[in-house]
């Protein structure tokens, strides 16, 4: 991961607009944390918060503004539910003497590669979570953990403890127990054959009585 990716200029928040006037103008509202729980309302046109919206753990470079940092690393970026590609809010968090003195938690991508040889159609790969929260320097913090799943056997879990992370860095510890990979059977439903006895069904024979009348001569 590279110290500065990219740069952007921010400009302080025209208070003198709401949310939606001030999209409207093409700037998106934003805040930018620090350490002493203070925070700074800021604003950026909408295509440089576009082209940091995706970034993950790298360090953004800061200009514009007289801050306390130059750096930060992007928390997160609201999106409208509806329109998807709308963004509404952006959050950044400070870098307080540079990247290099700061011990972050930050989120990274997991990604699953491999499989087991012995894998059968009736088997479930359960991967319900896509990320992983680590705690360390932000320099040595990946942005994409890559598990090998190929050596994991039928009804084997891996745990967030399981997860090889790189040197400097670690799982924290609300994450240790979470399931990040479980390997699962799924029972089959086989029909059974059920043969029905026949029951006779015993039938009344009727005794009719035929009287036949005498013949008279």
């Amino acid at each position: 991961m590279e110290d500065t990716l990219i740069t952007v200029h921010l400009d302080n928040r025209d208070l003198s607009l709401n949310n939606k006037a001030l999209r409207k103008q093409g700037q998106i509202p934003g805040v930018i944390s620090f350490t002493n729980d203070e925070s700074v309302h800021v604003q950026l046109p909408e295509n440089e918060v576009k082209k940091i919206s995706n970034l993950r753990n790298d360090v953004i470079k800061l200009n514009g503004l007289k801050l306390k940092s130059r750096q930060a690393v992007l928390v997160n970026v609201q999106t409208d539910p509806v329109k998807q590609d709308d963004l509404i809010h952006f959050s950044l968090e400070a870098l307080e003497g540079g990247a290099s003195k700061n011990t972050l938690v930050r989120p990274v991508t997991i990604k699953i590669e491999g499989s087991p040889e012995w894998i059968k159609p009736y088997h479930t790969i359960q991967t319900p979570l896509d990320t992983i929260q680590v705690e360390g320097d932000l320099r040595k913090i990946p942005n994409v953990l890559t598990i090998d799943i190929s050596s994991m056997e039928e009804g084997d879990t891996l745990h967030g403890s399981d997860i090889k992370v790189p040197k400097g860095i670690k799982v924290i510890e609300e994450e240790l127990d979470k399931a990040f990979v479980t390997i699962t059977a799924q029972s089959l439903d086989l029909e059974s054959d059920t043969t029905q006895e026949e029951v006779p069904v015993e039938s009344e024979e009727e005794n009719i009585d035929v009287s036949s009348d005498p013949v008279s001569p």
